[in-house]
């Protein structure tokens, strides 16, 4: 669920996978909320959408693998929080600033635990009419390229990435701490805070290697159950230094 980074030169492959970094989206109300109301609200929003989010998923059967999240107790929204309008009518995309909005009126910041409970909140957002309604905004940015954007150093694609000593911790398949996801040589955790662009970047782009290949299925017998899958084709492409 969070972000990964791929690296590899001509020696050796890393992936690290980035924690920490939580999905969000925005949401404007049509009638301004007030400071003093705006913690009495929010509780109670956050409570509402809570209850239909967790609802909403488990009936969702496309949804299957996350339903232990909910049977589990945890919360599908993690945190509702006022931004001023000030401060991201030009940042927050397809954003109404040609509107004569109120400098100081609140904006709602909404993060989920997941990057997929993103669109169920928002269709459940939509719907609210109390206290008021509101209109959504950035509900179909990826997680990825969120976190990029977001980052306090702007992190384009294709960047070399530094990661601090003592900061990420490496994978190792004989300590059964956690397993490793990828096939890659050399797989690392870390905090999204702790990661950085590379001060002096190389004049190369990182090179990413993927591996295609193509399956082919041939069903056997009448009841179409069984049937043998064959590789016909694997293609290796190498993007960048």
């Amino acid at each position: 669920m969070d972000p990964k980074c791929f690296q590899n030169d001509h020696a050796i492959s890393v992936c690290c996978n980035v924690h920490g970094f939580v999905p969000y989206f925005y949401a404007l109300p049509t009638v301004p909320i007030s400071e003093e109301n705006f913690i009495t609200i929010v509780q109670e929003l956050e409570q509402k959408l809570n209850e239909k989010v967790s609802t909403a998923v488990l009936n969702d059967f496309s949804l299957v693998h996350v339903h232990d999240y909910i049977t589990n107790g945890f919360k599908p929204v993690v945190r509702i929080e006022g931004v001023e309008f000030c401060k991201v009518e030009n940042s927050i995309f397809h954003f109404p600033t040609s509107r004569n909005w109120n400098k100081k009126a609140l904006v709602l910041k909404i993060f989920v635990a997941l990057p997929m409970f993103v669109t169920v909140t928002a269709k459940i957002v939509d719907n609210i009419s109390d206290p008021c309604s509101f209109q959504n905004f950035e509900t179909s940015i990826t997680n990825n390229i969120r976190f990029l954007t977001d980052q306090k150093v702007n992190i384009p694609g294709c960047t070399w990435l530094e990661l601090p000593a003592g900061k990420h911790f490496l994978r190792n398949e004989n300590d059964g701490a956690m397993e490793r996801e990828s096939h890659c040589q050399v797989e690392l955790d870390i905090h999204f805070c702790d990661i950085s662009k590379l001060a002096n970047q190389p004049t190369e782009i990182p090179p990413l290697r993927v591996l295609s290949f193509d399956l082919e299925c041939r069903l056997v017998g009448t009841d179409n159950k069984h049937g043998q899958v064959i590789q016909i084709g694997a293609v290796v492409s190498t993007y960048g230094a």
